[in-house]
């Protein structure tokens, strides 16, 4: 499921996947993109490794934000395998855990910046901002 808005003539589209289980934070999560990300965002929904890297090869995703915490299979693992399916994409973990081993486990298997929940949205769209600009510069050369 995607939300998809058009961007405006010569604004270029961030495609983001969330990688959550849990339904009411992912409405958040797209609550949160669309509100003020001054982007214009299209949100995919996964809920662990396999459906993360299914949904990031179907939409060629920008970013992935992926909840460490999943009940089925761990967040890492997700990290991991994004990061070894798509070497560009920027992962960036939202987490209420945010001990020193898990940030650093996270960073080293690839994440690009871990940011901890609560969230504060301008951290987040901050985050999301860089790699938008590099992959629309890749897409136009």
């Amino acid at each position: 499921m995607s939300t998809r808005r058009e961007p405006a003539e010569g604004a270029a589209e961030t495609r983001i996947v969330v990688v959550d289980t849990h339904h009411d934070r992912r409405q958040l999560m797209r609550y949160v993109l669309d509100l003020g990300s001054g982007q214009h965002a299209s949100v995919s929904f996964a809920d662990g490794p396999d459906s993360a890297v299914a949904a990031v090869e179907r939409v060629d995703a920008h970013a992935a934000l992926v909840e460490v915490q999943l009940p089925l299979e761990d967040g890492l693992e997700t990290v991991r395998r994004l990061r070894e399916a798509a070497p560009k994409l920027r992962i960036v973990v939202c987490s209420f855990r945010s001990d020193p081993p898990t940030v650093a486990m996270a960073l080293s298997l690839g994440a690009d910046d871990y940011l901890r929940k609560p969230l504060r949205p301008v951290e987040l769209y901050q985050s999301l901002q860089a790699p938008a600009a590099a992959h629309a510069a890749k897409e136009h050369s």
